[in-house]
């Protein structure tokens, strides 16, 4: 809160509790006389008769005047109450006794005005915050209906990194390091590589002299088929990549961004290599930096339409624990998948007996994420040999043509012995499961 707003504050709570106190005072002194026009002061008769305009007499002798409560309606006295400060500054011997009756009345607007004060000045330098608690999504910062990626700022007791991938966003612990990820969108293939310190030119030309090093077909020494710009600053290329297809292209575009390049790749077959790039256009346009709604890519998100083929993977290991890795997974599917997770422990308890290997299902059990309906399952191996293991794992089968509800795998598997620390990551993981706003 500023500064000046902390005096404003300080300065009014002492105003109101003076104007209580003066209120406070009046209250048990006074009472009055019936409907009269007698007042009771100091428990003697006071009439406006009794006032000799030529004395400087107007009170019994050692007895201060004080605040005379009038049994009147409040309404009586709001014409009163507006000339009060002109009323006070008349002589002692020119007032009227009923004028004194008001004091009280105002005291108590008074007191109500500042209190309303206060109330509202609590309220202007509150709202704004607990708008953002409640509009904060946890890890996040939120602009509008997007999610901030660039603006992302961590506490220096917080232990988790935020991670978007494909259409949902998760965190995990910074212990924990990527090991390798992909999606692709429309069928195309997306990614992006931060820039050198030798500028984007540098990542396209070693990604050419890979390419022209496939050498097929056998018959040729160069796969490259067309070097061209895909659109202004945007260089791409068509190269053959297959020895059995030799009707298969490949084309290949990089979009330079300010710290990064987004590489695009998607295979067709000659004679449609038109509208490939028009559809490479299309991602490139729809691709944009700083906020993370869509299809979230490592650096920015496609913000187009949805698509019926997108697939996102990622995995996750733990330096120091060996056998720790994290895996998250998602397709869209036409069809909501079949795939049962222990599917292959079922294989296993066959060979169990014969091999002595101990196989537990230790959890088998509905559970849900990001407001998806899936099953958990939580099992441990141990083979003769080997350290026993534990693995998590959470499906959800998919909803036809739905990319906001593909089929989803998260695996997670370590050493029994590490069993604590992956189960803290686990419950991170679906705690924080979110979908990522569509636009």
């Amino acid at each position: 809160m500023p500064e000046y707003a902390l005096w404003s504050l300080f300065i009014s709570l002492i105003i109101s509790a003076t104007a209580l106190s003066r209120a406070g005072m009046g209250l048990y002194r006074f009472l009055p006389a019936g409907n009269s026009t007698k007042w009771v002061v100091a428990n003697q008769e006071y009439t406006p008769e009794m006032q000799d305009s030529n004395s400087n007499t107007r009170r019994p002798m050692g007895k201060r005047l004080p605040n005379i409560i009038p049994n009147r309606p409040f309404w009586h006295y709001a014409r009163i109450i507006s000339m009060r400060n002109a009323y006070n500054l008349l002589p002692l011997r020119h007032r009227d006794p009923v004028h004194h009756s008001n004091e009280r009345c105002g005291t108590r607007m008074s007191l109500q005005l500042h209190i309303l004060w206060i109330i509202g000045l609590a309220l202007y330098f509150m709202l704004p915050v607990l708008s953002g608690l409640c509009a904060a999504d946890p890890g996040l910062t939120v602009k509008g209906e997007h999610i901030s990626i660039m603006e992302k700022t961590m506490t220096e007791k917080s232990i988790d990194n935020p991670w978007f991938i494909g259409r949902f966003h998760f965190v995990l612990p910074s212990t924990l390091v990527l090991s390798g990820r992909s999606q692709s969108i429309y069928r195309v293939t997306i990614k992006t590589v931060p820039i050198p310190p030798s500028g984007p030119q540098i990542i396209w030309a070693d990604r050419l002299t890979q390419i022209r090093s496939l050498g097929l077909p056998p018959d040729e020494t160069d796969a490259v088929v067309r070097s061209f710009e895909l659109q202004p600053g945007m260089p791409a290329v068509w190269y053959r990549n297959s020895r059995q297809f030799a009707q298969l292209r490949m084309l290949e575009a990089m979009k330079p961004e300010v710290d990064h390049v987004l590489l695009m790749a998607r295979a067709t077959d000659a004679g449609k290599e038109y509208l490939v790039e028009t559809l490479l256009k299309n991602v490139a346009n729809a691709y944009e930096t700083g906020h993370a709604r869509g299809f979230c890519v490592e650096h920015g998100s496609i913000a187009g339409e949805p698509g019926e083929n997108e697939q996102a993977r990622a995995s996750f290991d733990h330096p120091s624990l060996p056998s720790f890795e994290i895996t998250f997974y998602t397709h869209t599917v036409r069809e909501p998948s079949r795939m049962n997770p222990l599917s292959e422990i079922d294989d296993l308890q066959a060979q169990s007996a014969r091999e002595g290997v101990q196989l537990k299902v230790l959890k088998d059990e509905p559970r849900s994420a990001a407001g998806l309906s899936g099953r958990e399952n939580i099992t441990s191996l141990a083979e003769p040999g080997a350290a026993p293991f534990v693995r998590f794992t959470w499906h959800f089968p998919g909803v036809p043509l739905r990319s906001d509800q593909p089929e989803i795998l998260l695996e997670a598997s370590a050493r029994l012995v590490d069993q604590a620390e992956l189960r803290a990551v686990w419950e991170a993981l679906l705690g924080s499961l979110r979908q990522v706003p569509m636009k």
